[in-house]
């Protein structure tokens, strides 16, 4: 396919500047945010060395979950971080700092799990993987090794935005979707999300062109497409349907290559997918099923999978939750902006796609675009598919564990459906929703930048020790087994009596339907018992109980109906503490140590 240099109106120079600045942003954004504190990155970057040693596929030693071998150095520079995650109380000193960046690399490996990324093709981790071999290489220290690896995926992004808007010029909506707060914190991060994000991107341009070249296209695209699509659904199990792209272009050409490409990316990828669902092995719980036995449950019987996708879709917290993670909760979905800031990025969303369409450019290459939104529709009934084979506890009326940032590249699909075309808008449209795009960006950049140092920087940090208490979820609740509750030795040992008690549950991100009861006891015997409802519960919140004054010491959580919430622990020197808020009848409150304030 022929690079040739697009008309001004087509191409104008603020798309290389936007690319500059969000680059620029991503790097400043990559050295304040301490490290391994976007969802799962402590996986994504042990998969990445693992990829640096030439490890593809992960292992499974005498029936132990999937994993492979890690340097000791970086698991010892990862525990400096673990405390940090998901306590939004939690902030890192520079004591803390210092201590943790003088880790070398040790030369000695041991084994640890990454099951979440199993199912990953780690082609894309290649940049991180390139970052982690070069500082271990070169003797650098494991954060400086780290840090490289952050720049190296920001840099691989930067790279193929740029490729990718001088193939096509991108709908501006697609610059606004780049331009939110989740999207500048997994930039910046040593995750796949940017990555993939901008891989797709890349795909989609690429597409685009070729539809307005077809006649004078190369192979060149079409096999830049098939990689593109294998190396990206490989890694992301929802975007299967982007295999439909081969083909289209395969229908446009009629030619006995186009055919045969399409083929082979889509006997590779769903190959490695179903030798990934086979070949994993999860930790023993819940969740360690057979999921393909699930999956096929479910693709026999769709009526079903319907109904409970429709079920969680119309549940309202739920779908709160979609949004303001779409938008950006960051951090390990512990650092949310005010609903202030929701309000006006969705507005500006909006605005830029009002301002961005046009009736002529949708009728064109109709066909085209459908299969675009096709794609986009099935990423996302993917999406629930995947995480009710893989994640969801039991038989569930509703799907777990679903974030809004795994529907940001179905909403870019939509972008590129509705508003790509060769010949933007021009005139007072073009020059508003810009400007607006822009100023979106300036405004996110302010306050994510804001958040991250709130988040993690300013009020009392927490003073240095040697053993640091660690916060955990308990095991899920089920119908067969409850959650026992551990009390504060000083309790057990100089009972209280309790007016109320607050815990601090984790629901998975998710609403569970069903009741519980909470059951505690005296030393002499006496019980109390009080029911509650599941879906009153809020993630990573605590639920307040009100007590009748007597002096409970044990208790737990019992299913009566309802099951897949967890209660937050403290472990520390082998004694294991619920988080709890105790307010004792002469009016004295005290809450867990290491447990983060309601």
């Amino acid at each position: 396919m022929k690079l040739r240099t697009w008309q001004r109106a087509t191409a104008p120079e603020r798309w290389p500047l936007f690319c500059v600045a969000l680059f620029m942003i991503g790097f400043l954004m990559a050295t304040i945010i301490p490290s391994f504190q976007a969802p799962d990155e402590f996986d994504h970057s042990a998969r990445a060395y693992m990829l640096s040693r030439g490890q593809v596929i992960l292992d499974s030693v005498d029936g132990s979950p999937s994993g492979g071998q890690v340097d000791e150095g970086l698991l010892d520079y990862m525990r400096h971080f673990t405390s940090i995650k998901g306590n939004a109380n939690r902030k890192i000193s520079a004591a803390e700092r210092n201590a943790a960046s003088g880790i070398p690399w040790s030369g000695h490996t041991s084994f640890v799990t990454a099951v979440g990324t199993a199912y990953y093709f780690p082609i894309l981790y290649i940049p991180e993987a390139i970052g982690l071999a070069i500082g271990e290489a070169t003797g650098l220290s494991v954060e400086t090794s780290y840090r490289l690896s952050r720049y190296f995926a920001l840099g691989t992004c930067f790279a193929l935005l740029l490729a990718a808007f001088r193939l096509f010029p991108p709908p501006t909506l697609v610059l606004a979707l780049l331009a939110l707060p989740m999207n500048l914190f997994l930039l910046s991060s040593a995750v796949l999300d940017g990555i993939a994000t901008c891989a797709t991107i890349f795909v989609l341009s690429v597409f685009m062109r070729f539809l307005s070249d077809r006649e004078s296209a190369s192979k060149r695209a079409l096999y830049m497409v098939a990689l593109g699509v294998a190396f990206v659904a490989a890694c992301r199990a929802n975007l299967l349907p982007l295999l439909l792209l081969p083909f289209a272009m395969w229908w446009l050409q009629r030619t006995r290559t186009a055919l045969i490409t399409a083929v082979v990316t889509t006997a590779f990828v769903l190959g490695w997918t179903i030798f990934t669902i086979d070949s994993t092995v999860y930790p023993a719980g819940l969740r360690n099923i057979d999921h393909g036995a699930r999956l096929i449950a479910y693709l026999v019987h769709p009526w079903e999978f319907g109904r409970i996708v429709l079920a969680t879709i119309s549940d309202r917290a739920l779908v709160h939750f979609y949004f303001i993670s779409f938008i950006g909760v960051l951090g390990w979905l512990d650092a949310a902006f005010s609903p202030a800031i929701y309000k006006v990025v969705a507005g500006a969303l909006v605005a830029i796609a009002i301002l961005s369409f046009s009736q002529r450019n949708v009728e064109s290459d109709r066909p085209m675009r459908g299969i675009l939104a096709l794609c986009a529709v099935a990423a996302v009934l993917l999406t629930f598919l995947a995480m009710l084979v893989q994640w969801t506890v039991g038989p569930s009326t509703t799907v777990d564990g679903i974030q809004g940032r795994y529907f940001m590249i179905p909403a870019v699909i939509v972008a590129y459906a509705l508003f790509g075309h060769t010949s933007p808008l021009n005139g007072v449209a073009e020059k508003c929703r810009v400007a607006l795009t822009f100023l979106l960006l300036t405004f996110c950049t302010y306050v994510s930048m804001q958040l991250l140092v709130t988040r993690y920087y300013t009020a009392a940090t927490q003073p240095v020790a040697d053993k640091v208490p660690a916060l955990s979820p308990s095991d899920p609740l089920t119908k067969e087994k409850p959650v026992v509750l551990h009390f504060a030795a000083s309790q057990i040992a100089l009972p209280r009596e309790l007016d109320q008690l607050g815990l601090r549950f984790g629901t998975y991100m998710s609403s569970h339907p069903g009741r519980a009861a909470l059951v505690l006891r005296t030393n002499s015997g006496e019980t109390l018992r009080v029911p509650f409802e599941l879906s009153d519960l809020a993630d990573n919140a605590y639920k307040q109980f009100t007590l009748d004054g007597k002096r409970y010491i044990s208790g737990e959580i019992i299913s009566e109906g309802g099951q897949g919430v967890s209660t937050y622990q403290v472990h520390l020197d082998g004694s294991v503490v619920e988080c709890m808020q105790t307010r004792s009848r002469d009016g004295g409150v005290e809450i867990t140590t290491g447990c983060p304030m309601p």
